[in-house]
C-alpha cells in the first residue's frame, strides 16, 4: 500500500503521507534499537511487512484461534 492511499484513509483525522512515512520510519528506528528487527521495509514505492512482521503476526493470530 502507498503512503499515499493510507493517508488519503486517514484524511478524517488529518494524517498527510509525510506523517506516515515519518511515522513508519520512527517505529521502524525504534525497534530496531530495542530488539534488532524491523517492521516494514521499503520496496520501491511501497512499504512491505518483514519476515518478522510475519511470524509475530502469526503467532498473534494463534493466541487468538
Amino acid at each position: 500500500m502507498l503512503h499515499n492511499d493510507l493517508a488519503a484513509r486517514l484524511s478524517a483525522y488529518k494524517v498527510r503521507r509525510h506523517q506516515v512515512s515519518r511515522r513508519i520510519l520512527r517505529m521502524n528506528r525504534k525497534l530496531e534499537k530495542e530488539i534488532g528487527e524491523r517492521l516494514v521495509e521499503k520496496r520501491g514505492w511501497h512499504w512491505a511487512l518483514t519476515g518478522f512482521a510475519m511470524e509475530v503476526w502469526g503467532e498473534e493470530e494463534a493466541w487468538k484461534a
